[in-house]
């Protein structure tokens, strides 16, 4: 219809199948309805033109049906707060039970609206410059006795001078430098920042005894805790911030990925700071805040730890400070300051950058991400221009053993510890110099020498098998003496042991084929089953981290649905393909995730282990996976009976295939769990599961007690690291579940629908390894990935 369907001959007939619409299905899908229209009418579709048409036909919107047209409009629209976090605010602000509350920069009220709803205080006063907020406002449900000033919250602020209110509650902009050519008539010499002068003069207006709240980026405690000037006002005022919980990153996607703060500012002699974590679980919130109204820490720190103002950077420096100190205890590793280890520290200037003079206890450190730390600048890559040059004290650090522990992932960890910021996370000169070292003892100090010369000697044996593959291919007619070469360097077969190492969902297979040597077909046969197993557990990890995260779950479709609808893929049907398709898309989608917000995929795959997410977004396992299925094809493709000596030829071609798994897997499963739960209590508000550890080779599986913050669904598999206190929950194509047949604990993966149930396989388990039944969470998670199906676009 390409009419303008506002036109008064059009309005009332289009306000009454809106009014039906509305009454039917609800007031989103009548929204929905409206786009529809603007956009079938040629006009113009935007957060405002919608809203205007929703005004004109009768439809007064909620906040969530309003973020969800901001979502699809505009993701840059300003002052937006997720639900959940309003919610939580007004529970911290309930035991002060305002009267008076104060948003000086209250956008649309994303904050203020579910405040005034859960706490009803007589006076609620929003401020904002911008008129279409205004406009806005007045078309949301639930604003009855709120006001709305459209003032900018400096001028609101400066005339209500001299009013008392019992909260001031506020998401101020973000980062936005001061025009001071506007504050003219202020005293703002050494503010920085327009929300440091919003929050200093709204904390003006509190009453003895009110207390502010207020939503701020990470880089907040370095700018305004360690401004002089803004010291200086709250110390007039008596104000100091009593707690800091963190809001982790993608909490306000899809509109910023950074991690953000709730502080909260009272009139107070305590100079004690509590900080915790916010999280979805309603246990974990509700733990949390009453320990931040008892001033209580709680069993963990994400629930609870008193910290000194001064010197913090965020809960998230703090959680992986206590990480650090664990893994350094683990591994026999003392705490030095570093000034004590490290004489001199020199900088490179990337406006005028220069090469630092070369010296030999020097050790380069790169700034930003996880660039390979080196004690020679020549082999940093030629791009980067951000580094530190630390000189250290060859007594009491030798300097190759120093860059080789920051390039573990213990010092990886190190390095996340020391940086700020909210946009590009650096390590700055002045954290980096008053942080701690981790090194051996000091009376152990010839050890750090003994492990330089191990790593020197891996080097040697990694060059003497580069040689002796270079000269196997030059003197093809010595092979006999190359062969012979190979046996002394490899005098131990190690297969065995990095099989203990893997997830028993692949290491069982691995394992029966390691018992098939002699046959030739039934090997070809396990060893192709391996690979699709391979395709589809790690397909299963790169669905679940995207699937339970709000910020990349939306990704999923665009990295997944034209691959699927242009190759007629589908999880309900799924083959060797359709997995190798998930991995190859995932894989690309994370490592631009991985480059754009680290901390966003830290938080989705419930792990900072950077080795594990190497692993599961590597090009060359995406590779390896497309030219595996290659071969399935080829050798399946073949008619009649198949010789004994293609059978070998197909053979050498996956056992070299699975020489290239070993070489991207490495040790990196070592540092991983993959869990089965079983029996849980609470203790001291955490959940203390008995969980079985499903690695290996061997079952029975080993049991272990395991505490996390978040619950653990019975009969699933979590992937978790030993220094989380949470697990990856996997989507349910992967089970761990007792034999019908037998009652044996057994692996099964999904394989397909088979009319209305759901067939499952077991590459390993001979007696018992096929089981078809009713798996509701698998019709659930299918549900949940439907959008990507080419079943759907049939549909």
């Amino acid at each position: 219809m390409n009419v303008d369907f506002l036109d008064p001959r059009f309005r009332e007939h289009q306000q009454q199948i809106v009014g039906r619409i509305a009454a039917r299905d609800g007031n989103q899908a009548a929204a929905d309805y409206i786009v529809d229209l603007l956009r079938s009418s040629g006009e113009r579709s935007n957060v405002e033109s919608v809203l205007n048409a929703c005004r004109e036909l009768g439809l007064t919107l909620s906040l969530e049906e309003l973020s969800n047209i901001i979502n699809k409009f505009d993701r840059g629209f300003d002052n937006t707060c997720p639900l959940k976090v309003a919610e939580f605010i007004a529970e911290l602000l309930r035991p002060f039970s305002p009267s008076s509350i104060l948003d000086p920069s209250a956008g649309v009220g994303f904050l203020a609206i579910p405040i005034h709803q859960a706490l009803q205080p007589a006076v609620y006063e929003l401020y904002s410059r911008n008129r279409s907020h205004l406009e806005i406002f007045e078309q949301l449900s639930g604003t009855e006795g709120m006001v709305f000033y459209p003032e900018g919250p400096i001028d609101g602020l400066t005339r209500a001078k001299g009013r008392r209110v019992d909260a001031v509650v506020s998401c101020p902009p973000w980062n936005q430098s001061l025009p001071r050519e506007r504050f003219d008539r202020l005293d703002v010499e050494g503010i920085k920042y327009f929300e440091h002068l919003v929050i200093l003069e709204s904390c003006r207006h509190l009453s003895e005894d009110g207390v502010g709240i207020f939503v701020v980026p990470s880089s907040f405690f370095d700018t305004f805790v360690c401004s002089e000037r803004v010291q200086y006002e709250l110390d007039q005022m008596g104000i100091r911030i009593t707690s800091a919980i963190e809001l982790p990153a993608g909490t306000f996607a899809p509109h910023t990925s950074i991690t953000t703060h709730i502080v909260v500012m009272q009139k107070t002699d305590d100079e004690t700071l509590f900080t915790g974590r916010f999280s979805d679980d309603l246990s974990h919130r509700t733990a949390l805040l009453r320990n931040i109204a008892h001033r209580a820490e709680g069993s963990i720190p994400e629930l609870g730890r008193f910290v000194d103002l001064e010197s913090f950077n965020g809960f998230l420096a703090l959680e992986t400070n206590l990480n650090i100190v664990e893994l350094a205890a683990r591994s026999g590793l003392v705490e030095i300051p570093l000034k004590d280890a490290v004489s001199d520290i020199f900088s490179t200037n990337k406006a005028d950058f220069k090469r630092l003079t070369e010296h030999p206890n020097a050790v380069y450190l790169p700034k930003m991400a996880a660039t390979v730390a080196t004690t020679n600048q020549n082999h940093l890559p030629p791009k980067l221009k951000s580094y530190f040059q630390l000189i250290v004290n060859p007594d009491i650090v030798d300097p190759k053993f120093l860059a080789g522990l920051l390039n573990t992932p213990f010092g990886q960890l190190w390095r996340d510890s020391l940086r700020t910021g909210s946009q590009i996370p650096t390590i700055g000169k002045q954290t980096l110099q008053s942080s701690k070292l981790y090194l051996p003892p000091s009376d152990k100090r010839e050890d750090q020498t003994k492990v330089v010369g191990c790593q020197n000697e891996l080097n040697r044996l990694k060059n003497e098998l580069q040689e002796i593959e270079l000269r196997l291919w030059d003197r093809i007619l010595e092979v006999d003496q190359t062969q012979k070469t190979i046996q002394n360097v490899n005098r131990s077969n190690s297969f065995e042991d990095w099989l203990d190492t893997l997830p028993f969902p692949l290491a069982s297979i691995l394992w029966s084929i390691h018992t098939k040597k002699d046959q030739v077909k039934e090997q070809n046969e396990q060893l192709l089953h391996f690979f699709e197993a391979l395709g589809e557990f790690i397909a299963v990890i790169l669905l679940s981290g995207f699937s339970s995260s709000e910020q990349l779950y939306p990704q999923l479709q665009p990295a997944l649905g034209s691959a699927f609808k242009n190759g007629n893929l589908s999880i309900r049907r799924a083959t060797f393909g359709t997995w190798a398709a998930v991995v190859g898309s995932l894989a690309k989608e994370l490592r631009r995730q991985r480059n754009d917000n680290e901390e966003v995929v830290f938080a989705a795959f419930r792990t900072r282990n950077r080795d594990l997410l190497d692993v599961i977004s590597s090009r060359k396992l995406v590779t390896l996976l497309q030219e595996t299925n290659k071969i399935r094809n080829d050798a399946r493709g073949h008619s009649g009976a198949v010789s004994k000596q293609s059978a070998q030829e197909v053979n050498d071609r996956l056992n070299r295939q699975l020489q290239v798994v070993r070489d991207i897997f490495g040790q990196s499963w070592e540092g991983v769990d993959l869990l089965l739960p079983g029996d849980c209590r609470m203790k001291q508000e955490v959940f203390e599961y008995r969980a079985q550890r499903i690695m290996g080779t061997r079952t029975p599986f080993s049991t272990r007690t395991v505490p996390v913050v978040e619950a653990m669904e019975d009969e699933r598999l979590y992937l978790k690291t030993p220094n989380e206190r949470r697990g990856l929950k996997l989507l349910p194509f992967i089970k761990v579940i007792p034999s019908p047949k037998t009652g044996d604990l057994a692996c099964y993966f999904f394989n397909r629908f088979v009319n209305s149930k759901v067939r499952f396989l077991s590459y390993y388990f001979e007696p018992d390894s096929e089981v078809v039944g009713n798996f509701g969470d698998v019709q659930i998670a299918i549900d949940l990935l439907e959008p990507l199906n080419a079943d759907s676009h049939e549909r």
